[in-house]
């Protein structure tokens, strides 16, 4: 997202759960940046061939749009595309990047977790200090 960190890997944490509206659902994204931690939540919307959610920045303007791919059960992995304006930059520039979902079941080392992967971290490692091997 950022042109400060071009081609590096960040690692952010969604959670999807009951919530108002129509289809009964709500998301919060939460990625922990340099300048602080970032939360966006909003409405999720199910089709039948996606999962569609639009999230707004708690406090700020900050919006993102996520188009998931098809989920079969049981659902451990989801990949699409994240749309909206860079976050860290001079200027808000659109931006539009995928994105892997990776379920996570009881991690409590989760809530500490987040921000740009360290240029030569191994994302396998990265992902076995959350418990998945």
């Amino acid at each position: 997202w950022s042109p400060y960190y071009r081609g590096q890997l960040i690692r952010g944490r969604l959670s999807i759960g009951a919530g108002p509206g129509v289809h009964g659902f709500s998301a919060i994204y939460r990625e922990t940046l340099p300048t602080g931690q970032l939360q966006l939540g909003g409405p999720v919307t199910p089709a039948k061939r996606s999962l569609y959610l639009h999230l707004r920045e708690v406090g700020g303007e900050a919006q993102f749009f996520l188009c998931l791919f098809p989920h079969t059960q049981p659902v451990s992995v989801l990949g699409g595309y994240m749309c909206g304006t860079a976050i860290i930059g001079p200027e808000a520039q659109p931006s539009i990047t995928r994105i892997l979902l990776v379920r996570l079941r009881d991690a409590p080392a989760a809530e500490q977790w987040g921000g740009y992967l360290p240029p030569g971290t191994s994302i396998a490692a990265d992902l076995a200090s959350l418990g998945i091997v």
